[in-house]
């Protein structure tokens, strides 16, 4: 089974780095694009450690702030705790990135492991294109046996808008006791 990863605004804070601290650090809010605003195969290079804060996204009043969460909707953000679990196991599929949260340890976890549509079960997806090149997809399907063993990914599908993993990712997090 593949899922796609989202933050749960209604159980958890939203992890978020302020505009004013990607300006102040790099100068321009896209220095993770080239200048085709492709997004940058590796962020290792340009990384200058990032401040995030958690805040409350929803109507009602949540405090709790999860181990592991997306950032939009293509990179995560974990604590320490989800860190130590799952450093080894992602280090193929991205780089790890350092970040603080009031002076607490943090890690962007920049997936860059991107599938092509060759991944794409054709029968079971469907997206539209509009004339700007938004992609809005409406049903997502993977074939089976090229995406089974793939932790966690984007796809081309949808121009690497999301993250989507696999049942022993699933399961990993759930065994680890990771907040999500």
């Amino acid at each position: 089974m593949i899922y796609q990863l989202s933050f749960n605004r209604y159980k958890f804070l939203v992890a978020d780095i302020p505009l004013e601290e990607i300006y102040e650090k790099h100068g321009t809010y896209y220095p993770f694009q080239d200048e085709h605003e492709q997004e940058l195969e590796s962020w290792q290079a340009i990384w200058k450690p990032l401040n995030i804060r958690f805040y409350n996204d929803s109507d009602s009043n949540i405090t709790a702030i999860p181990d592991i969460t997306c950032w939009f909707t293509d990179q995560l953000i974990m604590n320490d705790k989800a860190f130590k679990h799952l450093k080894e196991p992602l280090k193929q599929y991205g780089e790890w990135l350092p970040t603080l949260c009031e002076n607490i340890p943090y890690w962007l976890f920049h997936v860059n492991l991107k599938t092509d549509l060759s991944y794409v079960d054709n029968n079971k997806s469907q997206r539209n294109i509009d004339e700007t090149g938004f992609i809005e997809v409406t049903k997502l399907g993977f074939l089976k046996n090229k995406v089974e063993s793939l932790l966690i990914f984007k796809s081309q599908f949808n121009n690497y808008e999301n993250i989507y993993c696999n049942q022993t990712f699933k399961d990993l997090s759930k065994t680890t006791n990771l907040k999500a």
